[in-house]
């Protein structure tokens, strides 16, 4: 049986490296295979890691986790949530209560019996297959999705998932039609894309905060490693050609 798929989403570093190292993992089928510190990066980042089960901190900047967490619950159906929250914010925190995906809720600091009780619940169950079969009818879809991207960049839930629900279909669905298609991930045409705009209006000099807006994605400190990543440079020394 494939292992459970874990992501971690909080600002603090410490909460996620104690999360992580503080649970065996392997006792309960699962793997931790991404994290991030905002709801921002989360979102657009969550298309490839594809987890079953998230650990989502209630107070992010950018994006709180209430309203992640709604997006989460219409976009992915199958997965699971944890809310982590200061026992100031449960009341806050009880806003998810009736967001379906949401299992249950941690308060910090964080108790790792508690958290051991809910993986018991969340390991019996079993991690879907996902059998794809592309239709003829799809033959112009990727089109379709590219002029979508084009138009809809500089929206922050921009991702495999929202584009998937505009089009009527599942995310695996989407993604793996689109790769077939192209010969690119979805997730990576989307952040191609992303670059390409966030290179042009560095070049008409607009400062980079401003730029991270215009490209969708509202986490300035994400937006500067996506920058670095595609550009190889720093957006403040990137050399305008």
């Amino acid at each position: 049986m494939s292992k459970r798929r874990v992501m971690l989403i909080d600002d603090e570093a410490a909460i996620r490296s104690t999360l992580k190292q503080s649970i065996d993992w392997d006792k309960f089928n699962m793997e931790v295979v991404g994290e991030a510190d905002s709801g921002s990066e989360a979102i657009n980042v969550i298309d490839g890691l594809l987890p079953d089960l998230l650990f989502v901190d209630i107070k992010m900047p950018f994006l709180n986790g209430v309203e992640f967490s709604k997006i989460i619950a219409k976009r992915y159906k199958h997965i699971k949530i944890l809310i982590l929250t200061a026992y100031s914010d449960f009341n806050y925190a009880r806003e998810c209560i009736e967001i379906s995906n949401v299992i249950g809720y941690l308060l910090k600091p964080i108790d790792k019996e508690e958290i051991k009780n809910y993986l018991r619940t969340v390991k019996f169950e079993q991690v879907p297959e996902v059998s794809v079969d592309f239709s003829d009818e799809d033959t112009d879809l990727h089109v379709r999705i590219r002029k979508y991207i084009e138009e809809n960049y500089a929206n922050t839930y921009l991702n495999v998932g929202a584009i998937a629900e505009q089009f009527g279909y599942n995310a695996s669905y989407i993604s793996s039609y689109y790769k077939k298609e192209t010969g690119i991930s979805l997730s990576d045409e989307i952040f191609r894309y992303r670059m390409e705009q966030a290179v042009r209006y560095k070049k008409s000099g607009l400062k980079m905060y401003l730029v991270a807006q215009k490209v969708g994605i509202a986490d300035p400190y994400y937006f500067s490693k996506c920058f670095k990543k595609y550009t190889g440079s720093n957006f403040k020394t990137y050399e305008v050609k």
